[in-house]
């Protein structure tokens, strides 16, 4: 089993997340959801129940798990998340309000495996920001923060790979065994970054890349006697190609979205276009990444 370490980043102007506030709460679940929260503020030592209800607040650092057969649907404010089985999802920045009554904005997640679809309303242009400077920094990834993402309000951090958007539908996966990330967006824009490295790109809706480790992490990446994944790791390894997505990654989409299959925001037009009629949205009970005893190594 691949021990992964999810490297997290300081953004400036973000504050970390404080486990007393509560930044919003479980929207709907099927199977064993469970949360890993903060005790007594300590984010090392965490105490674990699991959800008995819809609608369970959930705190601004906690740790959200599904297992197996199982998902959740998260509202954290602006963005709506849908986690499949076998996923686990941590709270790891937020951004304070403006507003003294209103919740912290979650600013970024950590996806330490499994597979998500996340929804951001979409932001307003940043203060002194022109909409067609906001569009060229993300095409070439410049920008005037030291993270290259000052026009991103929201992001998504694997292992391997940062998902940062202002506001779109897209889906994450990450595979500890593989330390592979998939990122496909439905609808909006989603800058993809390879952690480790100055790769980049813009995924656009209905497209996808795939993101494997940079050379400054193949050492976390269990050696595999598998000649031909080696030789396709080789041929891909200095390349982020985005290309159409592919039935495979629609269909995981499809799986993950079935708990949010009736809810008007996860079947939004061009969400239809892309997956088809949300009535055929079905559970293929595909067989999940080897995740036993993963939820407390992070």
């Amino acid at each position: 089993m691949v021990k992964v370490v999810v490297w997290l980043i300081v953004f400036g102007g973000f504050s970390p997340a404080m486990a007393s506030e509560t930044c919003g709460s479980v929207g709907g679940m099927k199977g064993v959801v469970e949360i890993l929260r903060s005790r007594d503020g300590d984010d090392q030592v965490r105490n674990g129940f699991v959800v008995k209800r819809d609608l369970e607040p959930v705190q601004c650092d906690d740790v959200i798990l599904t297992g197996k057969d199982s998902s959740a649907k998260v509202l954290l404010g602006d963005v709506r998340i849908v986690m499949g089985a076998d996923t686990r999802v941590e709270i790891a920045k937020t951004l304070k309000s403006k507003q003294v009554s209103a919740p912290p904005q979650v600013s970024l997640l950590a996806l330490s495996y499994g597979k998500l679809r996340a929804l951001v309303k979409k932001a307003s242009p940043v203060q002194g920001v022109s909409a067609a400077s906001a569009e060229a920094s993300v095409k070439t990834g410049a920008s005037n923060s030291r993270d290259g993402a000052s026009t991103e309000t929201f992001r998504i951090k694997t292992a391997t790979a940062v998902a940062g958007v202002r506001g779109t539908d897209f889906y994450t996966s990450y595979d500890p065994n593989t330390a592979i990330t998939d990122q496909a967006t439905v609808e909006g824009a989603v800058m993809v970054r390879q952690v480790g490295s100055k790769r980049a790109a813009l995924v656009a809706g209905g497209n996808q890349v795939s993101v494997e480790p940079s050379e400054s992490l193949r050492g976390l990446v269990k050696d595999r006697s598998d000649e031909s994944l080696k030789s396709e790791k080789e041929k891909r390894a200095n390349e982020l190609v985005v290309i159409p997505m592919q039935e495979q990654i629609k269909n995981q989409i499809r799986v993950v979205s079935t708990l949010a299959k009736a809810d008007p925001e996860f079947t939004a037009p061009q969400a239809v276009k892309v997956l088809g009629k949300p009535e055929l949205w079905t559970d293929s009970r595909e067989k999940p990444p080897e995740t036993e005893g993963l939820k407390n190594e992070f």
